[in-house]
């Protein structure tokens, strides 16, 4: 069955602190048949790509909720999402935190019968009014990568680092740069890289966050990859760009922006319409790695494509990285 969990609390509150608000369709084990809808639009991307925020909208909040939905402002929200028990293909193991971050900005409608409480929510990164401060320091002939951490850590004391780039990546001269938020430092991390090490495939260091880790990552050391089940898919992955196809999958939180995933080549139904002769398998087959993800759920609605997970990924292939 379908699966969501939105836990709102104070700002700076820890995670296991008393919920501002909770609204949920699983208590007690089981799946509540009087869940509330609500509607999601959650995309996630590394920072240099500077997506735009989250989007939740709950139905059926009272009136006192709605009138005071200012309260929200500035809150911290966890949202997790998938699947539970009670579907023969549903796996529970697939669900979990889609998107941790601080509510921007809150506000209540109530047109005619309908009242809702709408959410729009952001991850750590900065702005001119309150900048991170991110100050980069890179030591001619120095690991870029502990360059990374060191930036991270002192501008992100209470967010964990994890850095796996190519060693290529060196400078000749001293580098120091100051940055008001982690999109503008990702932006930067992600053009100089690739002009250092060069190549046709070398996509460059990104830089993405998830439950409370910088994730530093080029794709030069891939990980096991999670191998997407044809019973996941919907509907066929389609090719949107050079090098990029858009794969749409029952929703799921166990991916992230930088892992690697794996296609199935199982048998897929044909038509006469669909050159069959041509066609005994789907169309893409083996490793890509995920460059974005974006969550869309419509709780209610009967639609298989109204609770998914679509992903936008490109092929992986081993750069071989130019003498710098």
């Amino acid at each position: 069955m379908r699966y969501y969990r939105i836990e709102i609390r104070d700002a700076g509150a820890a995670n296991d602190a008393e919920p501002f608000a909770v609204y949920t369709s699983y208590v007690n084990g089981e799946t509540d048949p009087g869940a509330l809808q609500v509607e999601l639009d959650i995309p996630t991307a590394a920072y240099a790509l500077a997506l735009g925020a989250a989007f939740v909208r709950i139905w059926g909040v009272d009136l006192r909720v709605i009138s005071q939905a200012t309260d929200f402002n500035g809150k911290s929200i966890r949202v997790f999402g998938g699947m539970q028990k009670g579907l023969p293909l549903a796996d529970p193991a697939q669900s979990g935190l889609l998107v941790e971050g601080k509510i921007i900005q809150a506000f209540g409608n109530w047109i005619d019968t309908n009242m809702t409480l709408d959410l729009m929510i952001t991850v750590a990164d900065g702005s001119p009014e309150e900048p991170s401060n991110v100050v980069f320091d890179w030591k001619a002939g120095s690991s870029f990568s502990e360059a990374l951490i060191s930036t991270l850590n002192t501008a992100f004391p209470d967010y964990g680092v994890s850095v796996t780039v190519s060693d290529k990546i060196v400078t000749n001269a001293d580098v120091a740069g100051y940055y008001q938020s982690v999109t503008q430092f990702a932006q930067y991390v992600k053009e100089t890289s690739k002009s250092i090490v060069g190549g046709e495939d070398y996509q460059g260091v990104d830089i993405v966050l998830r439950e409370n880790t910088f994730y530093v990552y080029d794709g030069s050391t891939p990980d096991e990859p999670k191998e997407i089940s044809f019973n996941d898919l919907i509907g066929q992955p389609t090719w949107i760009g050079p090098q990029t196809i858009q794969i749409s999958a029952v929703m799921r939180a166990d991916l992230r922006v930088g892992s690697f995933i794996k296609l199935p080549k199982t048998p897929v139904t044909t038509t006469p319409q669909s050159l069959s002769q041509y066609r005994d398998a789907s169309v893409f087959t083996g490793t890509f790695q995920v460059q974005s993800l974006r969550h869309v759920g419509d709780f209610r609605s009967p639609s298989a494509t109204s609770w998914v997970t679509i992903m936008e990924a490109y092929p992986y292939v081993q750069a071989e990285a130019e003498t710098p």
